[in-house]
């Protein structure tokens, strides 16, 4: 999956310019913050087939969503 990094980038780019048309709708980034470097993942929060999350990338997850849904 290393080599659609960048097409996830700009997909996650698209929806986020496509939700700040709706005032009711906001892009919440847990993108990036699963990223080593602009071209690394962190393998630590994936199970064994590094496609699937662990407890770890689900916690990092809530950490980041929490705060919007608690709005």
């Amino acid at each position: 999956r290393i080599v659609l990094l960048s097409k996830m980038s700009n997909a996650n780019d698209l929806i986020e310019k496509f939700l700040k048309k709706n005032e009711n709708a906001v892009f919440i980034d847990v993108y990036h913050p699963m990223l080593k470097s602009r071209q690394t993942i962190f393998s630590a929060l994936f199970v064994d087939d590094n496609l699937h999350l662990n407890v770890q990338g689900y916690l990092l997850w809530r950490n980041i969503i929490e705060p919007y849904l608690l709005k």
